[in-house]
């Protein structure tokens, strides 16, 4: 049992070889955040702080698992538009919108308005935000893919 793995798994090394197949994994583009500006914030400079921070790591986090090209980095600028929680009727609504500019060409916007309860403020802020942050930095990475140069082609080795 263990010779016919063996000799399978050496049979398809040398078929991947004779054949061409690259094996060789292309790099991805590093994402940079360069800026994350929130324009119309409150005079409340350690809330202002608190979410910008927020949206730049839920940005990262999102970017990780996206593929921007091969183009070496890939720099980003998100900007917060609107920010506001109003409350009416025990309700809590948010508004939220963020603008993502890729260097080099590309906006990406989007906009979501959530509700929830009142002592759950701290999770609706999160929620949108991620929700936000999530779907600028997908399209963005379309972008970038777009535009990037292909990656370079390998000689096949032909036996």
């Amino acid at each position: 049992m263990l010779r016919r793995g063996i000799l399978q798994s050496i049979a398809l090394a040398v078929a991947a070889t004779v054949t061409g197949v690259s094996t060789v994994a292309h790099a991805k583009a590093k994402v940079e955040i360069t800026d994350v500006s929130w324009p119309g914030a409150p005079k409340d400079k350690g809330r202002e702080k608190s979410v910008v921070r927020t949206l730049r790591r839920l940005a990262t986090a999102a970017s990780a698992h996206l593929d921007f090209g091969s183009a070496g980095k890939a720099r980003v600028k998100l900007s917060l538009k609107r920010f506001e929680l109003t409350e009416e009727e025990g309700l809590l609504r948010l508004s939220c919108e963020v603008v993502g500019k890729l260097d080099g060409g590309g906006t990406a916007r989007s906009k979501i308005r959530l509700g929830a309860k009142p002592e759950n403020r701290k999770k609706l802020e999160r929620q949108a935000l991620s929700a936000t942050s999530d779907s600028v930095m997908v399209r963005l990475a379309e972008m970038a893919k777009a535009n990037a140069p292909p990656p370079p082609k390998h000689a096949s080795r032909a036996a």
